[in-house]
């Protein structure tokens, strides 16, 4: 996915960060342990999706990220940004 992020192919990153957040999503437990994962593809989604302009997801990804990880800046960034 990041290849795709720095190619520029901003829809191909969509998809593979969703495949990870989707199997995340399926092998994530309540334990801390799968925060810094998670929060980094919803993070990398939200970034994805304000390159592509899409400013209404970027908004609801760097949200799931805040509720993750409620001290992240990068989400608020992110957010920000869309």
């Amino acid at each position: 996915a990041k290849a795709h992020f720095a190619a520029a192919d901003y829809k191909e990153a969509v998809a593979c960060y969703g495949s990870a957040l989707a199997a995340l999503g399926s092998s994530c437990s309540s334990t801390s342990a799968s925060s810094p994962p998670l929060t980094a593809v919803l993070l990398n989604l939200s970034a994805t999706h304000v390159q592509l302009g899409e400013a209404e997801h970027a908004v609801r990804y760097a949200a799931a990220a805040s509720a993750v990880e409620p001290s992240s800046s990068k989400a608020a960034f992110r957010a920000a940004l869309a």
